[in-house]
């Protein structure tokens, strides 16, 4: 064998492809290397720690009765980067706290962000999930409000929260939104659809107007036949959009 076909055969072996063997040894020392960045803390770190974090949580409820939401929201943060992440109710309540702020500073989409971020640090917190129904209900888009209503609904619905006080206390509220959300709801889609077809419209319109038509010169008419639909071109629309046309383009 010449040296260059040695080489070529040396650099072939070197790029083999990983085999799966290979993959799972790599995927594991990932996971050690993984699992030597997370911190380890015996049982009185963790208790240490979470008294801390409870202090922290403890000024932060004081800032918020004297309604200093910024300083208070500064706390549970603290809170939160102290508290080990075994802790999830714990943190759970940190986070509930910051939504809470968030709510009285009416930031209600950060609020909302607050909550969620909470209910998956603990699913069964009623009151988070109380509070971010109410702070979607206000952001009022029908993307948020059918969120507020979802959330009504469990709180209405689920095991988990029809009976905790907070639900029993607001029965009424929660009872009522179900039923005015609905519509609500409807309203809110239909306003969204004509925002967007309004700038749709004003986008076309600029477009079309450098040649001198816009976007009445175009209507949709429906085939009964088919059920298809075609767009027709009208020559000199009046000002209910109506004319004469002159041509069609078929559009299903």
């Amino acid at each position: 064998m010449s040296k260059l076909e040695f080489q070529d055969n040396q650099e072939t072996t070197n790029n083999k492809p990983t085999t799966t063997t290979e993959s799972i040894t790599i995927c594991q020392e990932n996971e050690e290397t993984k699992e030597e960045n997370t911190p380890k803390f015996t049982s009185e770190e963790i208790a240490e720690l979470l008294k801390t974090a409870e202090q922290h949580k403890s000024n932060g409820n004081n800032l918020f009765n004297e309604q200093k939401y910024e300083e208070a929201i500064e706390l549970y943060e603290k809170a939160l980067e102290t508290c080990p992440i075994e802790k999830t109710k714990e943190r759970a309540v940190y986070l509930g706290n910051i939504g809470a702020c968030q709510v009285k500073m009416n930031k209600q989409k950060e609020a909302v962000e607050a909550c969620t971020k909470a209910l998956e640090e603990d699913p069964t917190y009623t009151k988070v999930l109380f509070r971010r129904a109410q702070a979607n209900e206000k952001i009022a888009t029908h993307s948020s409000t059918s969120s507020a209503l979802e959330d009504y609904e469990k709180l209405s619905t689920d095991p988990i929260h029809k009976s905790e006080k907070i639900v029993l206390d607001n029965r009424n509220l929660i009872s009522n939104a179900i039923k005015r959300l609905p519509p609500k709801i409807k309203e809110l889609q239909k306003k969204e659809y004509d925002e967007m077809m309004g700038k749709l419209k004003g986008f076309g319109n600029t477009l079309l107007g450098k040649i001198g038509l816009s976007v009445d010169n175009f209507q949709t008419v429906k085939d009964e036949k088919t059920g298809s639909y075609n767009i027709q071109f009208v020559n000199t629309p009046n000002k209910d959009g109506e004319g004469g046309s002159e041509g069609s383009s078929s559009n299903s």
